[in-house]
């Protein structure tokens, strides 16, 4: 995929928000990047992490995540 495609903002948008209960304070510093808002997007699968996901193999040796 291109990395200047002019669509690419179109590709995926966030279908919720939400706020931890913890605030991401039980979390390695640096992992998460928490808005001003406190609210993180949760975006929805496509269809390859859809795939990975249910595949049988990847599911019996640890590779679905």
């Amino acid at each position: 995929m291109n990395p200047n495609n002019p669509l690419k903002q179109y590709f995926r948008q966030p279908s919720i928000y939400i706020k931890l209960p913890s605030q991401g304070k039980n979390y390695p510093a640096g992992s998460l990047t928490i808005p001003p808002t406190g609210e993180l997007p949760v975006y929805p699968m496509t269809a390859i992490d859809e795939i990975t996901y249910r595949t049988p193999d990847a599911l019996y040796n640890g590779q679905a995540q």
